[in-house]
């Protein structure tokens, strides 16, 4: 803008950068300082998780973001080419050796289409796949070592296995072969199609008729245009647009889905875990832009962003302001493509009267988050701690009715939250305890927070590595394999330098799944 005084202001702007030169400068350096902090988080941050999704994707033996198991062939045509699926990949399972010399090894014999194969890191350094119509079979050199087979392209080797419960010997040729690698728990040994539905035929099995439910069938592995920032719900969509469904296994219309754990998700919070967001009323556009960038860039999943805030302040401003604050995150989590919004009910322990008296505002503050979680179409997910209002199952299932929105109002279950003293003497108590929180959820398990911990006398809590302490997974994982399959399990409490074995317990939780 042009101003009649241009000159004078000028002149005292150069006047006044000279006479305070040290601080211009300290300033100039501290804005500059602050950018690469923020930029080096990120990429020192995305770094170490992408060594830890690729160590994932070779623990979980395939890189694919999820896919469809069991399906008819019918089915399989239905699904692949539905505009939500990038590529896909076909396999479709024979049988496993388990005899000498496989006994004490994981050998997967079947046929996998050229996708497939690579996601599964079957990919032949000597050679190729097989071909159809042939008696060809390729695999890895630990599966020819225990068959004293040299590698080497038309080589015979003959393997005893079971399909389905029926026993049989077969010979290959083979055709190719890839390095074993040590990570990776199955091995496989690949075979055309076609030999597959002749060994089927030979023994008498048929798909969809089978004893295990997976023999023979049609199984899809997809790569999501999306990417995997929501695996779960883009794999649930694709189901929506063909009738199907993959929440109840009892429905109609069920398929079952996986979804590659390999793929790291994470609860935000950004105030706490980002350098230059000091609260959540002063986050940019601009921030917000890095933020999504940064993790699309990794395919790490916004699983949860947190807004943990006072819900039942007894103040009416600070709980207005608790309450504009979610609201205020329901907005960013669209932004950034976020799962769900988190928030407790308190900030720190109450007491029983004070519990009892701050129910009524927790409830009218849920309310008023849901009613914007729907306007958005957002998801508020509400998590329950013993010491705050929201403490039993009872309780919660009152604010599930009230909210009545089962699309936009969920629940991050953190069973050590919920863990009393007597939690941790009684293994039978403990199952029934989380049953009962489960039976409320249901269907609207948002998230689980997954740690562990050992009870004291006192009613403390000590934090330690998965597995260590006293709490008991194994109802939890029934409820999750059968209704909440695709629910992120989240470490939370991370103790280092644990993080490699809690890794492994994750897995392990996820197997039944």
């Amino acid at each position: 803008m042009k101003v009649s005084n241009g000159k004078c202001i000028r002149t005292l702007s150069h006047r006044s950068l000279r006479a305070n030169r040290t601080r211009n400068i300290v300033a100039v350096l501290a804005i500059a300082l602050t950018t690469v902090l923020f930029t080096s988080l990120f990429t020192i941050a995305m770094s170490i998780n992408d060594g830890i999704q690729q160590n994932n994707f070779r623990q979980v033996g395939g890189f694919s973001h999820g896919g469809f198991k069991y399906l008819t062939e019918e089915q399989f045509d239905q699904l692949k080419d539905d505009p939500l699926i990038g590529q896909w990949g076909l396999r479709r399972f024979l049988g496993m050796p388990s005899e000498m010399p496989f006994n004490k090894s994981h050998v997967e014999i079947g046929w996998s289409d050229a996708n497939e194969a690579h996601w599964q890191f079957c990919d032949p350094v000597e050679g190729r796949l097989p071909q159809e119509g042939t008696n060809e079979a390729a695999t890895d050199t630990h599966v020819l070592e225990l068959l004293g087979v040299e590698p080497k392209l038309g080589e015979q080797f003959t393997v005893t296995f079971d399909v389905d419960g029926r026993t049989t010997t077969q010979t290959f040729t083979l055709c190719g072969w890839w390095e074993h690698d040590e990570a990776i728990v199955a091995n496989h040994i690949l075979i055309p199609e076609s030999r597959v539905d002749a060994v089927l035929a030979e023994t008498g099995v048929v798909p969809g008729q089978t004893t295990d439910g997976m023999t023979g069938s049609w199984n899809l592995d997809v790569m999501l245009k999306n990417g995997a920032r929501n695996i779960a719900g883009d794999l649930e969509e694709i189901l929506t647009n063909h009738g199907y469904q993959g929440q109840s296994s009892t429905q109609p219309g069920y398929i079952h889905t996986g979804v590659n754990w390999g793929y790291t998700g994470a609860q935000l919070a950004m105030p706490r875990g980002i350098a230059g967001i000091a609260d959540f009323a002063h986050i940019t556009e601009e921030q917000l832009a890095e933020i999504r960038t940064a993790f699309a860039a990794q395919d790490v999943e916004i699983s949860v962003l947190s807004c943990y805030q006072d819900l039942s302040a007894p103040d009416a401003d600070a709980r207005r302001a608790a309450v504009d604050a979610v609201k205020r995150t329901l907005g960013y989590a669209k932004v950034l493509g976020a799962k769900m919004v988190g928030s407790e009910t308190a900030w720190g322990p109450c007491t029983d009267e004070e519990k009892a008296a701050r129910r009524p505002l927790m409830l009218d503050s849920i309310a008023r988050i849901t009613e914007e979680a729907a306007r958005l179409d957002a998801v508020f997910a509400v998590e329950s701690v013993d010491v705050h209002p929201l403490c039993t199952p009872e309780l919660l299932g009152e604010v599930l009715d009230a909210a009545a929105d089962e699309a936009h109002c969920r629940v991050i279950f953190d069973p050590v939250n919920l863990f009393c003293a007597r939690d941790g003497q009684d293994r039978a108590y403990q199952a029934a305890h989380w049953s009962r929180w489960l039976e409320v959820i249901g269907n609207q398990l948002g998230a689980v927070h997954v740690k562990d911990c050992r009870i004291g006398a006192d009613g403390s809590k000590t934090l330690l590595p998965l597995g260590e302490g006293d709490m008991d997974y194994s109802a939890i994982r029934a409820f999750l394999a059968n209704r909440a399959p695709a629910a992120p399990l989240l470490r939370d409490e991370v103790i280092l330098p644990a993080d490699t074995a809690d890794v492994r317990y994750l897995r392990r939780m996820t197997d039944t799944v």
